[in-house]
């Protein structure tokens, strides 16, 4: 309900590089169907926060705190 994933994969996060996507199409015609970002985990002992900023012609996203 607030765009938080506790378990993203249903098994142990292991280190490598992963893809996240997002289908974000919409009825009303928006510019946007899907956005994919990809991330490297080095360290799986911390959890990750990946904000993604959407607007009706823009987005963007940062490694969060």
């Amino acid at each position: 309900s607030d765009g938080r994933v506790r378990d993203l994969l249903e098994r142990p996060l292991l280190e490598g590089d992963y893809r996240l996507e997002f289908d974000v199409a919409h009825e009303d015609g928006s510019f946007f169907t899907r956005i994919a970002i990809d991330v490297r985990i080095d360290d799986v002992g911390r959890s990750y926060h990946v904000p993604l900023l959407l607007a009706p012609y823009s987005m963007t996203t940062y490694r969060g705190s």
